[in-house]
């Protein structure tokens, strides 16, 4: 079954037998801009939420000390009191991370992947892409 041929031929290339199954006719679709290329001075903040799970190796020592007594949780001390630990760091941990971030406050050697949008936006406040864009062009 060939549904296919008729729509991506038209009439004048099959009756000009310019149109073999070996050699087919490529239409060439012309770029119409419609923006702008030109990257803006400001990031949007849509996506903050944090990649990693938080105490995964604590959380699993404990479900296997509660799996083994029963889910008493008076039987596995330690292990209760590790992932609570880790947990008070991590809550921490992210209290910080946003208190910088909402400041837009620059910590040095921080990846641009660990960086607040409010952080980027304050670097290209800085370093506008505008200026650099003026000594890049051809």
């Amino acid at each position: 079954m060939r549904t296919t041929d008729p729509l991506q031929f038209s009439a004048a290339d099959v009756l000009h037998s310019r149109v073999s199954c070996r050699n087919p006719v490529v239409r060439k679709i012309p770029f119409r801009e419609m923006l702008p290329m030109q990257l803006k001075d400001k990031v949007s903040g849509k996506k903050e939420n944090s990649k990693g799970v938080a105490c995964l190796p604590e959380m699993f020592t404990l479900f296997t000390c509660l799996s083994k007594t029963d889910f008493d949780t008076l039987k596995c001390p330690n292990e209760v009191k590790a992932f609570q630990l880790c947990y008070k760091n991590h809550t921490a941990n992210v209290a910080e991370y946003k208190a910088k971030g909402s400041l837009g406050i620059l910590v040095p050697d921080q990846k641009l992947n660990d960086m607040t949008s409010q952080q980027i936006n304050t670097l290209l406040k800085k370093y506008p892409i505008g200026q650099f864009m003026k000594k890049i062009r051809w």
